[in-house]
């Protein structure tokens, strides 16, 4: 007799869905959810958010968060500010003939000691020098880089999300050079990266399936492929019969009479 064999049973894994909330100073708002084998592997990542799916302000439309997913809470994963960024539609409507625009990007630091990348933007109210855009520059930078230290980071977004922040900067530098507007194009975390470091990929906010209609849409695309297998290749079309000559002309009624030709008269 052959010896028996012992069967192992391999436990497989199953994915679930998980909860994205925003952080409080959204009332934690759900972001989205994402479908993962463990929570865990959501730790790390980011997610762009449009701020009018936030606020219920179409107003907002215009503006991307980021968020940072950090800290796990049972089936949900907790998350902070990251970053802000402007739509680059925008910008391009903020820019006319007859203004400079002027861009630029810093570094600063924030009261609770995180490094964050700045990117303004101004716009005059005419054409300028290069003295007067160099002077700009500076003027906004070091008023920029004083307000941001004496803020959080979370409080300074908030500020930015409310257009106080821009305010009081353009009151800060108009000494300088009229300007039409003072605007943000992005503010985010910089981060320091270490040598054989890999950044995790950011997570899509997936759609929950509804339950029987997937069940019922899957069916029937796997019953149109099975049928479209079973017809086969398409039958050649049979070319169309041409009407014989006969039947054209009885089509076109008989043909009418030339007239004859006058033929010169002798002299």
């Amino acid at each position: 007799m052959p010896p028996k064999t012992k069967t192992v049973k391999t436990k497989v894994k199953k994915k679930r869905w998980i909860k994205i909330v925003a952080p409080k100073s959204f009332n934690q708002e759900l972001l989205g959810e994402t479908y993962v084998l463990e929570p865990k592997q959501v730790l790390g990542r980011h997610i762009s958010v449009n701020l009018m799916s936030l606020t219920r302000d179409p107003k907002k439309q215009n503006t991307d968060l980021t968020f940072y997913a950090n800290q796990l809470s049972g089936e949900e994963v907790m998350t902070e500010i990251a970053g802000y960024r402007l739509s680059p539609s925008t910008i391009k409507r903020m820019v006319r003939r007859g203004k400079d625009r002027i861009d630029h990007s810093f570094v600063a630091v924030t009261s609770d000691k995180k490094r964050i990348r700045i990117k303004p933007l101004m716009i005059t109210l005419s054409c300028t020098h290069r003295p007067a855009r160099a002077a700009l520059k500076k003027g906004l930078e070091k008023a920029m880089k004083s307000a941001v230290s004496k803020n959080t980071f979370e409080k300074l977004i908030h500020d930015i999300i409310t257009f106080r922040f821009q305010r009081t900067m353009k009151d800060a530098v108009k000494k300088i050079y009229p300007l039409r507007t003072v605007e943000i194009r992005s503010a985010s975390i910089e981060k320091e990266k270490t040598f054989g470091e890999e950044e995790k990929p950011d997570f899509k906010i997936e759609k929950k399936p509804e339950g029987d209609k997937e069940k019922k849409e899957a069916a029937d695309k796997e019953k149109e492929i099975a049928s479209e297998e079973e017809k086969g290749p398409e039958q050649e079309r049979e070319p169309k019969k041409e009407k014989k000559t006969g039947e054209k002309a009885e089509e076109q009624g008989p043909e009418k009479p030339k007239k004859a030709e006058k033929q010169p008269e002798e002299k």
